[in-house]
């Protein structure tokens, strides 16, 4: 029996970053709650914690 991957469930475009737009913008949305997470968390640790896994998320996303 021979597997095949499905890909038809996928917003896939095309090969490159905006490949899938709908995913190009959720990890802008990470990264901009980054950003203002970080601003207003200003010596506090574990907020700046989250504030840079929110921001690798949408880094980390964005290389797949």
């Amino acid at each position: 029996m021979m597997l095949q991957s499905v890909d038809g469930y996928r917003e896939w475009l095309g090969p490159g970053l905006l490949a899938e737009p709908l995913n190009a913008l959720t990890n802008l949305a990470f990264l901009l709650a980054a950003l203002v997470m970080a601003r207003r968390a200003r010596g506090l640790a574990l907020p700046t914690l989250l504030a840079v896994e929110l921001g690798l998320i949408g880094i980390g996303s964005s290389l797949l």
